[in-house]
């Protein structure tokens, strides 16, 4: 057989191997998905005690869903998360009701305006040589605009585009000094709100990423683990990775075949068995502690290797992409928010959703009583300070659910602490849209 030939049958074999696993991945995302419907569940559970009391058929089939569903929650979940579900449901029905996500984006708007407007205010002082004790421009653009969303625009004395307590005369001269307040970091909210953070320089970066080596026909965790090498010369602390195993259901890609993707790059490798229930969750929990400190000068970055069971993937690839460039292709921007912020990101989004807790009272180091203050980093790539989060008490304590690591952060700090590098407020991380601006 000529070399043609040959690079024929190649390809034929590549194609044809490629077909064979998105074959196995449909049939198995198809499995798993009847396996956790509610359908199957209550099969397993209470098929025949809702089949003595509620007919089959008839003016009772939607009392009949409704009853299956609910035991299916008690069951697999408890009483509590059925009550917080059902609060959850009623929470986003009040908030489209008053239209909160349109007022959202209407404020986010706005901000961006004043942001714009504040950097070419430092602009035009740089390019005359003005400069304070501090740069003017040493506020960032992002930290500009989480004073403007957390502190600003909820304050009774801002009127859109200034602050009415500024010591001006005029629209226009107010709207300049509220400016110039914003960009230059020794100054102070007049209003008491916002004010000088010292800077606590972040020098040792640490790495905790989690890898669900799901054999994917496009190759999604080896493109995922691809993203992370290319920046991983950030991490100048510990790098600790998390790969689990099969252990039945979904076909993965065994650890030394993960492990080669990571040949030649120094980090401390962990492989743990997979829990299609609580995910990432499982391992979160023992990889902090191995990196955890109450040093200010120390940071941790968590992520994982996303999408890996999405078949299409012309949403989640360049959002994933937008989550490690901004994450980490700004390094010096988050270093810099890191020095006064305790936790950094992009992606935040307000809002109870699904499976989070909800926020009581609480008592220091008690986790059935903590309150859990309603933002999330979408996606589930974040920083945190050290000195911030492992001071805690109860840093380690997470409900048990898949969700958990996704709105870890917001059980310890406010929206006011969380500082977001980009895509704030955004309605649906799966619109396409929101993400075209990201090279994938």
């Amino acid at each position: 057989m000529g070399d043609d030939g040959r690079q024929v049958t190649g390809d034929r074999i590549e194609r044809d191997s490629h077909d064979a696993v998105r074959a196995l991945f449909l049939a198995e995302a198809r499995l798993d998905a009847i396996q956790r419907s509610a359908e199957y569940q209550l099969a397993c559970r209470a098929r025949n005690f809702i089949g003595w009391f509620i007919p089959r058929s008839g003016p009772f089939r939607i009392l009949r869903r409704a009853v299956r569903k609910t035991l299916e929650i008690c069951l697999n979940e408890g009483p509590a998360m059925l009550w917080a579900r059902a609060v959850s449901k009623v929470s986003r029905s009040v908030q489209s009701l008053f239209r909160r996500s349109a007022d959202r984006q209407a404020a986010a708007a706005t901000r961006e305006d004043v942001v714009r407007s504040v950097v070419r205010l430092s602009e035009r002082k740089a390019a005359r040589g003005v400069r304070s004790a501090a740069a003017v421009s040493a506020r960032l653009p992002a930290e500009i605009n989480h004073l403007l969303g957390q502190f600003c625009q909820s304050c009774r004395h801002f009127d859109g585009s200034a602050c009415s307590l500024m010591k001006s005369a005029g629209d226009g001269l107010r709207r300049q000094a509220f400016e110039r307040a914003l960009a230059d970091p020794l100054e102070r909210c007049p209003a008491g709100l916002w004010g000088l953070r010292v800077t606590r320089p972040v020098t040792r970066l640490n790495l905790v990423y989690h890898v669900t080596p799901i054999r994917h026909p496009d190759r999604v965790w080896q493109w995922n683990v691809g993203e992370l090498l290319k920046r991983l010369h950030h991490f100048n602390g510990r790098r600790i990775i998390t790969v689990v195993k099969s252990s039945g259901g979904r076909t993965m890609d065994p650890p030394e075949v993960v492990a080669a993707e990571f040949a030649g790059h120094d980090v401390e490798l962990r492989f743990a068995p997979n829990d299609p229930e609580l995910r990432e969750g499982r391992h979160f929990v023992s990889a902090l502690r191995e990196i955890a400190s109450t040093d200010p000068a120390e940071a941790v970055f968590y992520a994982h290797a996303k999408g890996v069971s999405h078949l299409d993937q012309r949403i989640v690839r360049p959002w994933t992409a937008a989550l490690y460039h901004h994450n980490l292709d700004r390094i010096d921007e988050v270093r810099e928010l890191l020095g006064r912020w305790p936790c950094v990101g992009i992606a935040k989004r307000r809002g109870e959703f699904v499976k989070l807790s909800f926020g009581q009272p609480r008592k220091p180091g008690s986790l059935l009583r903590r309150p859990w203050h309603g933002w999330h980093y979408s996606g589930t790539f974040w920083w945190a300070r050290h000195d911030k989060l492992f001071s805690r008490p109860d840093w380690d304590q997470i409900p048990r659910h898949a969700f958990a690591v996704e709105g870890y952060l917001a059980n310890f700090f406010r929206p006011e602490d969380a500082v977001c590098l980009a895509y704030e407020d955004i309605p649906d991380p799966y619109n396409l849209a929101i993400w075209q601006d990201v090279a994938a």
